[in-house]
């Protein structure tokens, strides 16, 4: 007889390969984007159920999406928090600086180019430099960009290359003719399916029921 855990995950999977096979179909990038960004927060809740969604959804990008970038910082992102920060003065916001200023973001560059978060740790020396230098490393910044088309029904920044051509992401550029992070559709899309297949594995290893990690019932019925 098949464990309760395993008939849970059979279930879960079975139901958002399902989904995932029907948002593959969608017309729209916008709306496609979007409807894979959806599918991550519960993705997250049956891995990390403790984690809420930004904390849960960045766990998963670093842990089972396989993507080998999101622990990476986007200078250019980094430079800008701190200057919105107020702390333009520091030896983190000098070293970012400095470097831009002598290899500047080249069209098309991927994020393989870019540090790590640990190769800049050194340079921040209060404690709002490292809370900044977290919220830019591309798994939280991929987060923003999330939370941006759920909340805001629009990609953040001033976007006007959906990354067609492109199945990695890169620095594009903008309407303004300045460079700026761009997201693929194809990118989006093998997160999402990449996530939910490595989850399947994690879910199996800890013998988790991902059922048992949400709330079910609700008010909204029939009396």
């Amino acid at each position: 007889m098949t464990s309760p855990y395993r008939q849970s995950i059979a279930r879960f999977m079975n139901h958002f390969r399902g989904q995932l096979a029907q948002i593959d179909l969608v017309q729209s990038e916008q709306f496609r984007q979007t409807l894979y960004c959806l599918a991550l927060d519960p993705f997250a809740t049956a891995a990390y159920p403790k984690s809420g969604s930004r904390s849960g959804v960045v766990r998963l990008l670093r842990e089972l999406s396989d993507w080998p970038d999101a622990m990476r910082v986007s200078r250019l992102q980094l430079r800008l928090a701190l200057q919105v920060e107020g702390l333009a003065k520091g030896k983190l916001y000098r070293e970012v600086q400095s470097h831009l200023r002598h290899q500047p973001i080249r069209h098309r560059a991927p994020l393989s180019t870019s540090p790590l978060a640990s190769e800049l740790v050194p340079y921040a020396t209060v404690k709002q430099e490292l809370k900044v230098l977290e919220m830019c490393t591309y798994s939280h910044l991929f987060y923003t960009f999330r939370s941006n088309l759920v909340h805001e029904f629009r990609p953040p920044g001033y976007q006007n290359d959906w990354g067609l051509d492109s199945v990695d992401p890169y620095y594009g550029k903008s309407a303004f003719d300045k460079h700026q992070l761009v997201f693929p559709v194809a990118f989006v899309s093998r997160i999402a399916h990449k996530s939910l297949e490595k989850l399947e594995t994690y879910l199996l290893a800890n013998k988790i029921a991902p059922h048992s990690k949400f709330a079910f019932g609700s008010l909204w019925r029939w009396h």
